[in-house]
């Protein structure tokens, strides 16, 4: 028994066949994420959905080859994203994701987000699950609704929902994840905040659905796909890419995610629903996954990155081993008091980064990686804490690419938290997750967290 999974990423859509039967990863295949649409104004940023669509249905093609008899397909996507559709799923907008910023753009003495957190209270915002940025849809809705650019009547589909819909032919229903990620699920009720939609003025806007997770939403025809697969594919709710990650790496009640990427989190599990500084979501089985996020990665490294390299490409010059030699550099450095703070982007630890305490010495790459990493060690320890203050937890568990690259980094987390750790398996999270929800809804587990559990450690083998 096989299944295909898709995960639309924010740089590729990587697709893996699902091997139930063996409960591990078969071939994969990954295609480019298309590029933005040029020319927007400043902070929008928005896609084609046409493209990404195309380029899903060449990943699923490509995956038939090795999988003609797949049974099922399985989704998961780069949160925060949506497209704003008619009653028949024809596009009413380009697709906006997570880097769509254009709620932040200064109006008058304001702005639209700001105005909109001023409308909200403290008790709706708990409800919200305290996920409120300028980069979710909720944030982009009201701008659009107050710019006259949120037509009447029209449908809200997370990317993956409308990338499902157009597969099918199926109109969708949202799983908790995405509805949560659009900042428009009352985490108490398990329903869309009607009362919220109401105040900001999206009441007009038509929502899907909130999904069963083990329920097929719709099916891909054989005869639709004019490929040489032999049977209807059903397809399920796509979910989000956090969960699904964090599901693939294992996480136990007892650990400390970190996952440490382009972006960054920490994260535990708890089977209650709580709130605190902190954002509180959606996961498995009932449970709710506790996440501290938008914490300075592998985004900031990058700008460092582009600095050091900018006079060789101005020279018409590529430096292919850069990042291999940064953390060779940062490695050789046993202590630094050179200072920097990551904070180059808007996101949880502010906007104004800074390199400081700078002598002839200690100006260097493998100073400045070193001291890069320790700030980052010290940001996700204060971060720990306000997931919870008493430290309930007994090993940390890294994962995301650049975790896994980086031993010192992790050493440095390791000790400022003074906890064990391990790494997740293979670097292919989000495939594993996909692999685990796969074998829940094909009735093989009893509960999601136990297909994880019957995937072990083989599933790159």
């Amino acid at each position: 028994m096989q299944f295909l999974g898709i995960d639309l990423g924010s740089t590729s859509i990587k697709a893996g066949v699902l091997d139930l039967a063996q409960r591990r990863l078969g071939p994969m295949v990954r295609r480019p994420f298309p590029d933005p649409i040029a020319g927007l104004p400043l902070r929008h940023f928005e896609v084609d959905p046409a493209q990404i669509l195309r380029e899903t249905q060449a990943a699923l093609g490509e995956l038939l080859q090795h999988a003609p008899d797949c049974a099922g397909l399985i989704m998961c996507s780069q949160m925060h994203g949506f497209v704003l559709t008619d009653a028949n799923g024809a596009p009413l907008s380009n697709a906006f994701t997570w880097q769509d910023q254009r709620a932040l753009t200064p109006e008058q003495n304001s702005d639209a987000f700001s105005a909109m957190l001023a409308q909200l209270s403290p008790q709706e915002r708990r409800e919200l699950g305290n996920d409120l940025w300028a980069s979710r849809p909720i944030s982009v809705l009201y701008w659009l609704a107050q710019h006259g650019r949120l037509p009447h009547g029209a449908h809200f589909c997370a990317l993956p929902d409308w990338v499902m819909w157009q597969l099918s032919g199926t109109p969708p229903a949202t799983d908790l994840t995405h509805a949560a990620a659009a900042s428009l699920l009352n985490l108490e009720t398990g329903d869309w905040h009607h009362a919220v939609l109401a105040k900001l003025g999206l009441a007009h806007l038509v929502l899907p659905p909130i999904a069963t997770r083990q329920q097929a939403i719709g099916q891909i025809t054989a005869q639709h796909l004019a490929l040489q697969q032999r049977q209807d594919i059903a397809c399920y709710p796509p979910i989000s890419d956090q969960q699904c990650a964090l599901l693939g790496a294992n996480l136990q009640p007892d650990e400390l995610s970190v996952n440490i990427s382009t972006g960054s989190q920490v994260s535990v599990l708890s089977q209650s629903r709580v709130y605190g500084d902190f954002q509180t979501r959606p996961y498995y089985d009932g449970g709710h996954l506790i996440t501290n996020i938008h914490i300075p990665a592998g985004r900031s490294l990058n700008a460092l990155m582009r600095l050091l390299g900018e006079l060789a490409h101005a020279e018409g010059q590529t430096l292919p081993h850069a990042w291999e030699n940064a953390l060779r550099l940062a490695e050789a450095v046993e202590h630094t008091d050179l200072a920097v703070d990551l904070s180059f982007f808007a996101g949880a630890t502010g906007t104004h980064g800074a390199i400081t305490n700078i002598r002839e010495d200690n100006l260097s790459v493998g100073h400045l990686f070193h001291a890069a990493f320790a700030h980052m060690a010290q940001n996700y320890a204060a971060f720990a804490a306000k997931l919870s203050p008493q430290r309930d937890w007994q090993r940390i568990a890294f994962s995301g690419g650049l975790a896994m690259q980086s031993a010192l980094l992790r050493r440095l987390i390791c000790q400022k938290l003074n906890l064990p750790a391990r790494v997740a398996d293979g670097g292919e999270d989000v495939l594993v997750g996909l692999l685990a929800i796969a074998l829940y809804c094909h009735g093989q587990a009893p509960s999601v967290q136990a297909a994880r559990q019957m995937i072990g450690s083989s599933a790159l083998t």
